[in-house]
């Protein structure tokens, strides 16, 4: 009966994975670190989906890094500029849900439900504060 039950919860935990999902855009902001984190997330969605390196790059900490999907490799500021648009396309489109904010002081963590074309799994995006401007420091 327990790993019935268990079972069952299991798969209402996937099911709820991948329904009720609140799209990034329709996410209801607690106060102005939030609604900035928010826009900075909106940008990056609407930004990476054009594949535009440059663009790219301006959302991310001068050390900021992007963990590749592609066997999780840290790529630096200098190797994401050297990324083509292809590169950044390759996995589909992507859209972000569901996103969970948790700030303390000039950092954040924000995990997110991200779609990448057919593709559903969780993200982890490390920001920081510089400047009265939320940047990624690392987006995993």
């Amino acid at each position: 009966m327990k790993n019935y039950l268990f079972s069952i919860g299991i798969l209402i935990a996937i099911c709820s994975m991948y329904s009720c999902s609140t799209p990034i855009e329709e996410y209801q902001t607690k106060n102005e670190d939030e609604k900035q984190i928010i826009d900075l997330l909106k940008r990056y969605t609407k930004i990476i989906n054009t594949g535009n390196t440059e663009k790219i790059l301006t959302l991310f900490h001068e050390n900021g890094v992007y963990v590749t999907g592609r066997g999780n490799v840290p790529l630096s500021r200098e190797k994401m500029s050297k990324w083509k648009q292809e590169d950044w396309l390759s996995d589909g489109l992507r859209s972000l849900y569901n996103p969970e904010i948790n700030i303390d002081g000039n950092e954040a963590a924000v995990m997110v439900q991200a779609k990448f074309g057919n593709y559903k799994t969780y993200k982890i995006f490390t920001l920081v504060k510089e400047n009265d401007e939320w940047l990624i420091m690392r987006r995993e």
